[in-house]
């Protein structure tokens, strides 16, 4: 993508959390997780945010008592945390559990595993609802769009632009390592549940439940996890 370049060096922090006689703290997480410094270069022809919200907010990251400035970059899923002057970076690893809550919205990210065209992989995903045999969350995305060159006198150009694409449904059910991909369709939610499917097709059906609905999916899930061992 030539418009859109990132110049990235990485910096490894210490395991810990350390207070100085300030109270002011040196910026690490248990894991010794891996933040970036980035340089972004832009072309000015390019519309759209890299970001979910353009504006930082306040985040409570793990269970650090101070809070953070953050906001969550969509294309290159990592967090912005201003610290001590500075913009640092949270990026994830298969190693790393780390947790992102946004105080005010109440909204809370998570680094999770998945599964992605068969590769397992790390990344931020909202948490949506959570029980002891699920993990059922959102995956947040922008996308590059280039710049398309009109074909014929009569068509305009398009500016390239970054653009947010609809969020994607993951699950994660007991005995499993990493969340998956799930269509909010009957027949899907279903199939998901592998040998508990005719248990889930009860509570649906039981239930009155529309599972293309995401509130309606979040209490299939309670009433499931309810019923599991």
């Amino acid at each position: 993508m030539k418009n859109l370049k990132y110049t990235i060096t990485v910096l490894f922090l210490s395991i810990g959390f350390f207070v100085n006689a300030q109270n002011e703290a040196n910026f690490a997480l248990e894991g010794g997780n891996s933040f970036l410094t980035i340089k972004q270069k832009f072309d000015g022809k390019i519309k759209g945010s890299l970001f979910i919200n353009e504006n930082f907010e306040s985040v409570k990251i793990d269970d650090i008592p101070i809070q953070y400035p953050a906001r969550y970059n969509g294309y290159t899923d990592n967090f912005e945390v201003k610290h001590l002057g500075k913009v640092k970076y949270i990026v994830p690893s298969l190693e790393s559990k780390v947790q992102v809550h946004f105080t005010n919205s109440n909204k809370t990210y998570k680094i999770y595993k998945y599964l992605y065209k068969g590769d397992l992989k790390a990344g931020f995903f909202v948490i949506l609802s959570k029980g002891k045999n699920y993990d059922f969350t959102l995956k947040e995305k922008i996308v590059y769009v280039e710049e398309q060159k009109p074909k014929t006198p009569y068509e305009k150009y398009k500016n390239p632009e970054l653009k947010r694409v609809k969020d994607t449904y993951y699950l994660r059910l007991k005995g499993s390592d990493a969340l998956s991909e799930i269509r909010l369709r009957k027949k899907d939610v279903i199939k998901f549940f592998g040998n508990d499917s005719k248990m889930v097709s009860s509570i649906i059906k039981k239930n009155k439940l529309n599972v293309k609905k995401e509130e309606d999916m979040i209490q299939l899930l309670k009433l499931y996890d309810n019923q599991t061992r």
